[in-house]
């Protein structure tokens, strides 16, 4: 039985209930605690966070869009046309650049001798290449020359014009110009010519080959009269007749050739056109060979040359 002056919180079951009555006033008073944000988990709320974050993106991402805003409502700005890149794009080729063009070009080379004989050849005559070297290493293109007058007798010395009108006094070596005749090839040095011309207007056409007929054989006259044929492979300079003022006269452009007596190097042609022309040689030989066997005599020994057609 138990003792009546025995306080109920001396006993057992007393202990139990005071235990739990503590346990659970402690419990909520940690539950009050944490829900006022006083201990625990001290951030914001989910809800909080989430509008924080959308404001802060919002944040972030308004600048640029003010910013393209303002661009778009901007003022251009002036460009400064001094300071940029200028790029000249090629003209297209004008009249004027062609005719200026075809103007350089010439459409024959007309020759004078020293001896006053005139050959026109074709454009495509050269002495280095289509240019006149000179004594100081200058090259001048035929493209800027009118004319080449050429000191006679021989030292030297060239007075150029040129296609704007100068003229220039220079020295020149005694190079060859070479070139194509209507009659053949021609060969000359500086120091037998006078005067060279480029000619660009319809004053001198380029020259056109002359008529060239094949022949069967040559017949020779000596001086003395007596008459030789020879076989059609007869030469003097190849096939070819060579002239002091540089032309080499093919035989097939030939009819015969009047050689006058006494010799002193005077030569009258008669071309297979019916031409008549007067020219000079210098006393080369002819060979060949005739029925009787090998034949070779000087111009300055024969009065006339046939080409039997």
């Amino acid at each position: 039985m138990a003792d009546p002056d025995k306080s109920w919180w001396t006993t057992l079951p007393g202990l139990l209930t005071a235990l739990a009555g503590i346990i659970t006033a402690v419990g909520g008073l940690i539950a009050v605690l944490v829900q006022a944000g006083l201990i625990g988990n001290r951030s914001a709320p989910a809800g909080a966070q989430t509008q924080g974050s959308a404001g802060a993106e919002s944040a972030r991402t308004a600048p640029a869009g003010a910013s393209a805003a303002a661009a778009d409502a901007a003022p251009p700005k002036a460009v400064d046309v001094a300071a940029a890149p200028v790029v000249v794009a090629d003209a297209p080729p004008s009249a004027a650049n062609a005719d200026a063009a075809a103007g350089a070009m010439h459409r024959a080379v007309l020759v004078t001798s020293k001896g006053g004989s005139r050959v026109a050849l074709k454009p495509g005559a050269e002495i280095l290449g289509d240019r006149l070297p000179l004594q100081d290493g200058q090259e001048v293109g035929f493209d800027r020359l009118l004319s080449i007058d050429i000191t006679q007798p021989w030292d030297g010395t060239l007075a150029l014009t040129l296609r704007d009108g100068r003229r220039l006094e220079v020295r020149a070596a005694n190079t060859t110009l070479s070139g194509v005749s209507e009659l053949g090839k021609y060969l000359s040095s500086l120091s037998e010519i006078r005067r060279i011309e480029f000619v660009r207007d319809g004053s001198q056409a380029a020259p056109v080959a002359a008529t060239a007929q094949p022949f069967t054989a040559l017949r020779v006259t000596g001086k003395g009269g007596k008459r030789v044929e020879l076989r059609p492979t007869a030469e003097i300079l190849g096939a070819a007749l060579p002239l002091k003022d540089g032309r080499e006269v093919g035989f097939e452009h030939l009819s015969s050739v009047e050689i006058v007596q006494p010799w002193d190097g005077s030569l009258r042609l008669v071309l297979v056109d019916g031409r008549r022309l007067d020219a000079m040689a210098a006393n080369t030989t002819l060979s060949g060979s005739s029925e009787l066997g090998p034949y070779l005599a000087s111009l300055s020994d024969l009065r006339r040359i046939e080409f039997i057609r």
